[in-house]
């Protein structure tokens, strides 16, 4: 089960093209692991852009309740696990690298 707010699916439309890419690139099964760490790797920098782009340009809205003087802030987040796209654009690089490396550890 997936679970995102806004274009928090993006993640995976930026990685599948890279996927098939560097997969028809490195047309060798054996580099399983390569791809798959390459991938995290090249895609990382992209959705880190995408993140700040989406999350960080937005203004938000802000209501005030006229009887409890309550400020409620309305705005559009992207996520996905309840984490903002830029921030998985930090994880995927830092899995990609480890997977990279040590591919039997992950």
């Amino acid at each position: 089960m997936l679970i995102w707010r806004g274009w928090g699916v993006l993640i995976f439309f930026v990685m599948l093209p890279i996927y098939g890419l560097l997969d028809a690139i490195l047309n060798n099964t054996s580099f399983n692991h390569l791809i798959e760490g390459l991938v995290m790797i090249v895609s990382a920098p992209i959705i880190w852009f995408i993140g700040k782009k989406l999350n960080c340009n937005k203004k938000a809205e802000v209501y005030v309740n006229k009887e409890t003087g309550e400020e409620v802030v309305v705005g559009s987040k992207h996520t996905f696990f309840f984490i903002p796209i830029q921030y998985w654009g930090l994880i995927w690089g830092i899995l990609g690298i480890l997977y990279f490396l040590f591919p039997d550890l992950l």
